[in-house]
Protein backbone atom coordinates (compact mmCIF):
# COMPACT_ATOMS: atom_id res chain seq x y z
CA UNK A 1 0.00 0.00 0.00
CA UNK A 2 1.16 3.20 -0.57
CA UNK A 3 0.63 6.24 2.08
CA UNK A 4 -1.49 8.83 1.41
CA UNK A 5 -0.14 12.52 1.89
CA UNK A 6 -2.57 15.54 2.97
CA UNK A 7 -1.51 17.45 -0.05
CA UNK A 8 -1.07 16.67 -3.71
CA UNK A 9 3.15 16.82 -3.95
CA UNK A 10 4.74 18.48 -6.89
CA UNK A 11 8.56 18.79 -6.46
CA UNK A 12 10.99 21.31 -7.84
CA UNK A 13 14.56 21.43 -8.86
CA UNK A 14 16.71 23.71 -7.40
CA UNK A 15 20.05 24.69 -8.32
CA UNK A 16 23.06 25.16 -6.36
CA UNK A 17 23.76 27.87 -3.55
CA UNK A 18 25.32 31.26 -4.72
CA UNK A 19 26.15 33.06 -1.33
CA UNK A 20 25.11 32.56 2.54
CA UNK A 21 23.72 36.01 4.02
CA UNK A 22 23.36 37.43 7.41
CA UNK A 23 19.73 36.23 8.08
CA UNK A 24 18.20 33.04 8.12
CA UNK A 25 17.72 32.81 4.51
CA UNK A 26 20.31 31.68 1.97
CA UNK A 27 19.94 32.84 -1.47
CA UNK A 28 19.98 30.63 -4.79
CA UNK A 29 19.54 31.40 -8.59
CA UNK A 30 18.26 28.81 -10.82
CA UNK A 31 18.78 28.48 -14.69
CA UNK A 32 17.16 26.63 -17.86
CA UNK A 33 13.71 26.76 -18.31
CA UNK A 34 11.05 27.82 -15.68
CA UNK A 35 8.27 25.98 -14.16
CA UNK A 36 5.34 26.14 -16.40
CA UNK A 37 3.64 26.75 -12.87
CA UNK A 38 4.92 30.15 -12.66
CA UNK A 39 2.52 32.52 -14.38
CA UNK A 40 3.63 33.78 -17.43
CA UNK A 41 3.31 37.05 -16.43
CA UNK A 42 6.46 36.87 -14.41
CA UNK A 43 9.01 37.20 -17.20
CA UNK A 44 12.38 37.61 -14.48
CA UNK A 45 14.99 34.75 -13.98
CA UNK A 46 13.66 32.93 -10.93
CA UNK A 47 15.55 33.82 -7.97
CA UNK A 48 15.00 30.96 -5.26
CA UNK A 49 15.86 31.10 -1.96
CA UNK A 50 15.64 29.15 1.40
CA UNK A 51 14.52 29.93 4.51
CA UNK A 52 16.01 28.37 7.73
CA UNK A 53 14.23 28.49 10.96
CA UNK A 54 15.63 28.63 14.61
CA UNK A 55 12.98 25.70 15.46
CA UNK A 56 14.78 23.30 13.18
CA UNK A 57 12.89 23.40 9.99
CA UNK A 58 13.41 24.96 6.71
CA UNK A 59 11.73 25.91 3.30
CA UNK A 60 12.66 27.22 -0.36
CA UNK A 61 10.73 29.50 -1.96
CA UNK A 62 10.93 31.92 -5.08
CA UNK A 63 11.90 35.39 -4.17
CA UNK A 64 9.90 37.55 -7.22
CA UNK A 65 6.65 35.42 -6.51
CA UNK A 66 7.00 35.36 -2.11
CA UNK A 67 8.01 38.32 0.41
CA UNK A 68 8.70 36.17 3.90
CA UNK A 69 7.10 38.23 7.07
CA UNK A 70 8.69 36.98 10.19
CA UNK A 71 6.57 36.16 13.32
CA UNK A 72 7.88 35.14 17.23
CA UNK A 73 7.00 31.49 16.40
CA UNK A 74 7.54 30.99 12.22
CA UNK A 75 7.18 32.64 8.97
CA UNK A 76 4.57 33.55 6.42
CA UNK A 77 5.57 33.80 2.58
CA UNK A 78 3.40 35.99 1.15
CA UNK A 79 2.36 35.87 -2.64
CA UNK A 80 3.54 39.03 -4.72
CA UNK A 81 2.51 38.46 -7.63
CA UNK A 82 -0.44 38.73 -9.16
CA UNK A 83 -3.27 38.28 -7.20
CA UNK A 84 -6.74 38.58 -5.94
CA UNK A 85 -6.51 39.39 -2.57
CA UNK A 86 -4.51 37.54 0.03
CA UNK A 87 -2.26 34.77 -0.26
CA UNK A 88 0.05 33.60 1.65
CA UNK A 89 1.64 29.97 3.09
CA UNK A 90 2.75 29.65 6.85
CA UNK A 91 4.34 27.62 9.54
CA UNK A 92 4.92 28.24 12.57
CA UNK A 93 5.96 26.14 15.84
CA UNK A 94 4.09 26.59 18.58
CA UNK A 95 4.35 25.86 22.21
CA UNK A 96 1.66 23.46 22.92
CA UNK A 97 1.28 19.09 23.04
CA UNK A 98 -2.16 18.85 21.25
CA UNK A 99 -2.43 19.75 17.49
CA UNK A 100 -5.95 18.82 17.99
CA UNK A 101 -6.24 21.83 20.61
CA UNK A 102 -4.36 23.95 18.28
CA UNK A 103 -6.11 23.26 15.34
CA UNK A 104 -9.46 23.83 17.33
CA UNK A 105 -8.36 27.46 18.34
CA UNK A 106 -7.72 28.31 14.99
CA UNK A 107 -10.56 27.13 13.06
CA UNK A 108 -13.39 27.85 15.84
CA UNK A 109 -15.01 30.75 14.02
CA UNK A 110 -14.96 28.05 10.46
CA UNK A 111 -18.52 27.56 8.90
CA UNK A 112 -18.67 24.30 10.34
CA UNK A 113 -20.75 23.08 7.04
CA UNK A 114 -17.92 23.56 4.70
CA UNK A 115 -14.92 22.51 7.11
CA UNK A 116 -13.70 19.17 6.01
CA UNK A 117 -11.67 17.13 8.98
CA UNK A 118 -9.21 14.80 8.10
CA UNK A 119 -5.75 12.98 8.94
CA UNK A 120 -2.95 11.52 7.58
CA UNK A 121 0.59 11.05 7.24
CA UNK A 122 2.92 14.11 7.56
CA UNK A 123 6.92 14.13 6.85
CA UNK A 124 7.89 11.04 6.55
CA UNK A 125 5.90 8.43 9.01
CA UNK A 126 4.45 11.35 11.17
CA UNK A 127 0.93 11.87 11.51
CA UNK A 128 -0.79 15.16 11.39
CA UNK A 129 -4.29 16.50 11.69
CA UNK A 130 -5.86 18.53 9.42
CA UNK A 131 -8.92 21.34 8.88
CA UNK A 132 -9.76 22.80 5.35
CA UNK A 133 -11.95 25.36 4.50
CA UNK A 134 -13.69 25.65 1.00
CA UNK A 135 -15.24 28.76 -0.34
CA UNK A 136 -18.90 29.15 0.10
CA UNK A 137 -21.28 30.70 -2.00
CA UNK A 138 -22.36 33.92 -1.19
CA UNK A 139 -19.08 34.39 1.73
CA UNK A 140 -15.68 35.59 0.58
CA UNK A 141 -14.01 33.16 -2.01
CA UNK A 142 -11.31 31.57 0.29
CA UNK A 143 -9.70 28.61 0.57
CA UNK A 144 -7.69 28.03 3.72
CA UNK A 145 -6.34 24.65 4.96
CA UNK A 146 -4.34 23.94 8.34
CA UNK A 147 -2.72 21.52 9.18
CA UNK A 148 -1.00 20.36 12.45
CA UNK A 149 1.60 17.66 13.71
CA UNK A 150 3.39 16.76 17.10
CA UNK A 151 7.16 17.96 16.67
CA UNK A 152 9.58 17.92 19.00
CA UNK A 153 7.68 18.14 22.28
CA UNK A 154 5.65 21.02 20.61
CA UNK A 155 3.03 21.13 17.75
CA UNK A 156 4.16 22.49 14.04
CA UNK A 157 1.35 23.98 12.18
CA UNK A 158 0.98 24.71 8.71
CA UNK A 159 -0.94 27.06 6.65
CA UNK A 160 -2.33 28.03 3.05
CA UNK A 161 -4.69 30.63 2.83
CA UNK A 162 -5.92 31.59 -0.99
CA UNK A 163 -7.85 34.22 -2.05
CA UNK A 164 -9.54 32.72 -4.89
CA UNK A 165 -11.45 35.21 -8.05
CA UNK A 166 -12.80 35.35 -11.65
CA UNK A 167 -9.62 34.19 -13.75
CA UNK A 168 -9.22 30.29 -13.29
CA UNK A 169 -5.72 30.72 -14.82
CA UNK A 170 -4.73 32.75 -12.22
CA UNK A 171 -6.44 31.13 -9.56
CA UNK A 172 -3.98 27.91 -10.87
CA UNK A 173 -1.10 29.63 -10.71
CA UNK A 174 -1.39 30.95 -7.57
CA UNK A 175 -2.60 27.76 -6.17
CA UNK A 176 0.20 25.70 -8.04
CA UNK A 177 3.09 27.58 -6.75
CA UNK A 178 1.58 28.08 -2.84
CA UNK A 179 1.64 24.02 -3.11
CA UNK A 180 5.35 24.02 -4.54
CA UNK A 181 6.23 26.09 -1.81
CA UNK A 182 4.91 24.12 0.56
CA UNK A 183 6.16 20.74 -0.68
CA UNK A 184 9.71 22.27 -0.24
CA UNK A 185 9.09 21.90 3.60
CA UNK A 186 12.26 20.32 5.81
CA UNK A 187 12.79 19.45 9.15
CA UNK A 188 16.42 18.80 10.84
CA UNK A 189 15.38 16.72 13.35
CA UNK A 190 11.86 15.06 14.00
CA UNK A 191 11.63 13.40 16.97
CA UNK A 192 9.25 10.21 17.10
CA UNK A 193 5.86 11.43 18.13
CA UNK A 194 4.73 10.25 21.66
CA UNK A 195 0.87 10.84 20.89
CA UNK A 196 0.09 7.71 19.78
CA UNK A 197 3.19 5.65 21.98
CA UNK A 198 0.80 3.40 23.73
CA UNK A 199 -1.05 2.13 20.62
CA UNK A 200 0.85 -0.02 18.55
CA UNK A 201 0.83 -4.02 20.10
CA UNK A 202 -0.56 -7.09 18.98
CA UNK A 203 -4.60 -7.51 19.82
CA UNK A 204 -6.42 -10.68 19.91
CA UNK A 205 -9.67 -11.68 20.12
CA UNK A 206 -10.46 -15.26 21.26
CA UNK A 207 -13.83 -17.44 20.61
CA UNK A 208 -15.48 -20.72 19.96
CA UNK A 209 -17.16 -21.53 16.36
CA UNK A 210 -18.73 -24.53 15.57
CA UNK A 211 -17.35 -25.78 11.77
CA UNK A 212 -18.61 -29.10 10.26
CA UNK A 213 -20.22 -29.71 14.29
CA UNK A 214 -17.35 -29.40 16.14
CA UNK A 215 -16.66 -26.61 18.20
CA UNK A 216 -13.39 -24.95 17.32
CA UNK A 217 -10.87 -22.36 18.88
CA UNK A 218 -10.64 -19.38 16.90
CA UNK A 219 -8.38 -16.27 17.32
CA UNK A 220 -8.59 -12.59 15.20
CA UNK A 221 -5.68 -10.83 15.46
CA UNK A 222 -5.14 -7.02 14.63
CA UNK A 223 -1.81 -5.62 14.67
CA UNK A 224 -0.97 -2.05 14.99
CA UNK A 225 2.84 -1.18 13.94
CA UNK A 226 4.44 2.19 15.27
CA UNK A 227 4.59 3.61 11.43
CA UNK A 228 0.67 3.91 11.54
CA UNK A 229 0.51 0.77 9.20
CA UNK A 230 -1.54 -2.74 10.66
CA UNK A 231 -2.89 -5.97 9.68
CA UNK A 232 -5.76 -7.75 10.42
CA UNK A 233 -6.05 -11.68 10.54
CA UNK A 234 -9.38 -12.84 10.55
CA UNK A 235 -10.33 -15.01 7.44
CA UNK A 236 -8.54 -13.02 5.77
CA UNK A 237 -5.30 -11.42 6.01
CA UNK A 238 -5.61 -7.47 5.44
CA UNK A 239 -2.95 -4.22 5.69
CA UNK A 240 -4.22 -1.28 6.74
CA UNK A 241 -3.33 2.27 7.70
CA UNK A 242 -4.17 3.26 11.90
CA UNK A 243 -5.33 6.99 12.85
CA UNK A 244 -6.06 8.56 15.64
CA UNK A 245 -9.59 6.54 15.85
CA UNK A 246 -10.04 4.98 12.24
CA UNK A 247 -8.76 2.23 10.67
CA UNK A 248 -8.14 2.60 6.87
CA UNK A 249 -8.65 -0.63 5.35
CA UNK A 250 -8.34 0.47 2.02
CA UNK A 251 -6.10 2.16 -0.55
CA UNK A 252 -7.97 4.90 -1.43
CA UNK A 253 -8.81 4.95 2.45
CA UNK A 254 -12.84 4.60 1.78
CA UNK A 255 -13.24 1.76 4.14
CA UNK A 256 -13.21 2.64 7.53
CA UNK A 257 -13.71 1.42 10.95
CA UNK A 258 -13.58 3.15 13.76
CA UNK A 259 -11.72 1.79 16.88
CA UNK A 260 -10.96 3.04 20.40
CA UNK A 261 -8.13 1.86 22.62
CA UNK A 262 -8.43 1.64 26.82
CA UNK A 263 -5.37 0.15 28.71
CA UNK A 264 -4.50 -2.94 26.64
CA UNK A 265 -8.35 -3.55 25.42
CA UNK A 266 -9.00 -2.00 21.30
CA UNK A 267 -12.81 -1.91 20.38
CA UNK A 268 -13.21 -1.89 17.11
CA UNK A 269 -16.66 -1.41 15.24
CA UNK A 270 -16.00 -4.26 12.92
CA UNK A 271 -20.21 -4.12 11.11
CA UNK A 272 -22.90 -1.50 11.50
CA UNK A 273 -22.30 -1.37 15.54
CA UNK A 274 -21.10 -4.36 16.15
CA UNK A 275 -18.43 -3.18 18.43
CA UNK A 276 -15.39 -6.37 19.19
CA UNK A 277 -13.18 -6.36 21.36
CA UNK A 278 -9.48 -7.58 21.39
CA UNK A 279 -6.93 -7.71 24.10
CA UNK A 280 -3.56 -6.97 23.84
CA UNK A 281 -0.78 -10.08 24.17
CA UNK A 282 2.89 -9.43 24.79
CA UNK A 283 5.01 -10.95 22.19
CA UNK A 284 6.40 -13.81 23.90
CA UNK A 285 2.69 -15.11 24.41
CA UNK A 286 1.72 -15.15 20.80
CA UNK A 287 1.59 -18.17 18.97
Amino acid sequence: MTKRKNITKIFIGFAAAMTMITTSIVTYAAYGNRSQHVSAMNTAVPERAMYISKDGWRAQYEKNLFEVNETSDGAYFVYTSDCPGTCYVGFSVIDSKSPTEVLGRKTEHWNPDATIRSEGFFYGDNWSYSRRLNPVAGEVPVYQMYEAAEYNGKVFLAEIYQTMGNDEGMDSNISDSLSMLFDTLGFDHFAPQTEFSYYPGTYQYVYDEAVDGQVQLVTDTITLNPDHTGKMEMQDEVDFYWGSYQLFMDPAWNDRREFTIEGDTIYVNMDGNNWVEFTRVEEEDLE
